[in-house]
């Protein structure tokens, strides 16, 4: 996490092609952290973006996009939107509101007073930040991981909240090659990156808001526990993916 706020601008870095399918995701947190917004971009073949808890789906980014890949985004959070530009253009500058956001609860997330932002862990595409408050750029950190090793994730979010855990796998080229992300609504809900999307989590999910993931790649599939209690455990096929 690093700080930022309203009299900071945040700076991220990359180098992706359009097409990539490579995603910057970054959340804005206040004290407390919980979320209060945030910025993502999609490479994809016409490049797109999000307003975290604004847009329920990707717009396009304007004509205007620099056609360069390396791109250096400032990110402002005005007093009553957000101001996003990339390599010296601005490319979104907008005033929030009930007929901007389609998402209705918009208000209880961007209204919060923010005071740091985060990648999340399915970033792809940011290689480096920094804040204006800041000197040298900083690198995203990225961890080790392979079919023999489990990767531990621990979160402490209520169900209803909508935080979300989000993890995502590359290969060593940097390149997408799945994930596992879970998103704490009211009836807790995980999706497999790049096969499904939202299914609900087993009954059998622990109740305890403090929660221990175990994350493992099998040679078929992903196997994933809970506190101890197995909650996912599936082959990839043709049947079980829907992407």
């Amino acid at each position: 996490r690093t700080p930022f706020n309203k009299d900071l601008t945040l700076e991220v870095r990359t180098n992706s092609e359009d097409g990539s399918r490579d995603r910057m995701l970054v959340e804005f947190l206040d004290d407390s952290g919980d979320d209060a917004g945030g910025f993502n971009v999609d490479f994809s073949q016409t490049p797109t973006y999000r307003l975290v808890y604004c847009y329920s789906y990707d717009k396009p980014l304007p004509d205007n996009l620099p056609e360069e890949q390396d791109k250096l985004w400032r990110i402002k959070r005005t007093e009553q939107g957000l101001r996003v530009t990339c390599n010296g253009v601005t490319v979104l500058d907008v005033v929030l509101s009930d007929q901007l956001c389609d998402d209705s609860d918009w208000k209880d997330y961007w209204n919060r007073e923010i005071s740091r932002a985060r990648f999340s862990g399915a970033d792809t595409a940011s290689i480096s930040y920094r804040t204006t408050a800041q000197g040298a750029e900083i690198p995203v950190q990225r961890i080790p991981f392979n079919k023999d090793l489990t990767l531990e994730v621990r979160t402490n979010s209520e169900d209803g909240s909508r935080d979300r855990m989000l993890v995502g796998f590359q290969d060593d080229s940097g390149i997408n090659v799945g994930g596992f992300h879970v998103e704490f609504s009211q009836t807790p809900a995980y999706w497999l990156e790049y096969c499904s999307y939202d299914k609900p989590l087993p009954d059998n999910l622990p109740e305890e808001q403090n929660k221990l993931w175990r994350i493992k790649r099998t040679e078929q599939g992903l196997r994933v526990t809970c506190n101890g209690v197995t909650v996912l455990d599936v082959v990839l096929s043709d049947q079980l993916c829907d992407d």
